[in-house]
């Protein structure tokens, strides 16, 4: 059952797609910028939230750094995965924890540019990000060296 309303996601497959594409935006994205990825795991709708383990990325750029954050928000429009609007909320504060103390300008600019770069990497590592999202919907966990893997076939 498709839905146009994304807090509206009943149907298990589709909301395991949505979460999948999620982490392996992630994690794919924090790959690209050469920051450690650990274990990604996805869970059954009502069972607990999905993660991707990062590495430090203090040394980044700050777009880059929101870039990481935005990454699984930005790979539901690329990869047309939905997801309830509340996927992204730690993200969304990952990102404003980032931001917190600078001038709002900068700050938006920041914000938006670290989406659009999130969006760039992951349209750069399409093949990557359906290659983990593919993964993840088969056995919902992969850990560090089976990513790794991943990333270099």
């Amino acid at each position: 059952m498709e839905t146009s309303d994304p807090d509206d996601l009943r149907d298990a497959d589709l909301y395991l797609r949505g979460m999948a594409f999620h982490e392996a935006g992630h994690a794919v994205v924090a790959w690209s910028l050469n920051v450690p990825v650990g274990d990604i795991h996805i869970r059954q709708m009502d069972a607990g939230n999905g993660g991707t383990q990062i590495g430090c990325s203090d040394h980044l750029p700050f777009i880059d750094r929101i870039a990481i954050c935005f990454a699984g928000i930005e790979a539901a429009i690329v990869f047309q995965s939905p997801q309830p609007s509340w996927a992204g909320n730690g993200d969304r504060r990952m990102a404003f924890a980032l931001l917190e103390g600078m001038p709002e300008d900068h700050a938006e600019w920041l914000w938006n540019r670290g989406g659009v770069r999130a969006s760039d990497l992951l349209v750069e590592h399409t093949d990557k990000v359906i290659r983990l999202a593919a993964r993840l919907l088969e056995v919902h966990e992969v850990d560090a060296a089976e990513f790794l893997r991943l990333m270099s076939a």
